[in-house]
């Protein structure tokens, strides 16, 4: 395996960091995207296993992320305006980089958490552009974020852009508290004290940032929005059951029910046992690579879950 490390220009020349895991022979080009709070380094382990069975793999970090800060140095931060679209045209940057640097290879996309709202908002124009996608940890539709856009809106009048109000903050996805700080991420101790432990983790978002998350949430269910230009893409949903994120299995069926009202016609639901929301983290997290692993590697159009 060989690994480069580099920082891509995007559309509007902010720099975004970026890892390429390369495979003698590979069979496709994996587009991975992390969640919030976190950074690419995290699916290292992933990125390997995936690279040992036939995939190069690109990671990146989302602006105001790990590696991809600004020069005001803000976290959580996606800019003043228009944070859903800077992300959503970050991933189309990336996406051209790779079919441009693997022209021969087709593109598949693994996104997670927040990631994965960025994805599902992103093949609403661009979903021609990858073959395969895989949902992990996906937040469900949650009929109070057109609220939560209009508060935080209102909020950034009297405060700004790149404040921090913790009302704002109350309204994001997660879990109650538990032994531990972030308790609700995975059953696996280890992973949640070095989640803790890193800097670069469980930061909070600006108030523009909290904006741009509702935002995305928002518009899953504007079925209008999608311009359906690969409606037989294949899309698996991975999710822990025990995920405080997804909404569970009612919210699981809404995010796959949404995709399928949207046109899509090749979807199907994993879940796990005694997992919580970051499955490529659990103390099992080979059994979920080796699913992911076999989705990849399925002819397309013809995975059942």
């Amino acid at each position: 395996m060989e690994r480069k490390e580099f920082i891509l220009k995007s559309f509007d020349g902010f720099g975004l960091s970026v890892k390429i895991f390369e495979t003698q022979t590979p069979n496709a080009a994996i587009q991975v995207v992390h969640g919030m709070s976190e950074h690419q380094a995290r699916y290292e382990y992933f990125a390997e296993k995936l690279t040992k069975n036939g995939y190069d793999v690109i990671t990146s970090d989302l602006r105001g992320h790990g590696g991809s800060i600004g020069e005001d140095g803000l976290r959580g931060h996606f800019g003043n305006k228009d944070g859903a679209d800077t992300l959503i045209r970050d991933q189309a940057v990336i996406n051209t980089f790779i079919k441009e640097k693997f022209p021969q290879l087709p593109v598949f996309m693994f996104a997670h958490s927040m990631g994965s709202l960025i994805a599902r908002n992103y093949i609403q124009n661009y979903d021609s552009t990858i073959q395969k996608l895989i949902l992990s940890g996906a937040p469900c539709y949650r009929h109070g974020c057109g609220f939560a856009c209009v508060l935080c809106k209102t909020i950034i009048l009297f405060s700004g852009e790149t404040g921090c109000n913790r009302l704002i903050k109350s309204f994001a996805p997660g879990g109650r508290k538990g032994e531990l700080p972030n308790e609700w991420l995975s059953y696996n101790k280890q992973n949640v004290e070095a989640y803790n432990e890193d800097a670069m983790c469980g930061f909070p978002f600006t108030n523009a940032g909290y904006l741009t998350l509702y935002e995305l949430d928002r518009r899953l269910h504007q079925y209008e929005n999608y311009k359906l230009g690969n409606p037989a893409l294949d899309i698996l949903f991975l999710a822990g059951e025990d995920d405080p994120v997804t909404g569970g299995e009612k919210g699981l069926k809404d995010s796959s029910r949404s995709l399928r009202k949207a046109g899509y016609k090749n979807i199907a639901v994993r879940t796990y046992s005694r997992m919580r929301h970051e499955i490529l983290n659990e103390e099992q997290r080979d059994t979920v690579i080796g699913d992911a692993i076999l989705f990849f590697d399925r002819e397309t159009g013809k995975w059942n879950a």
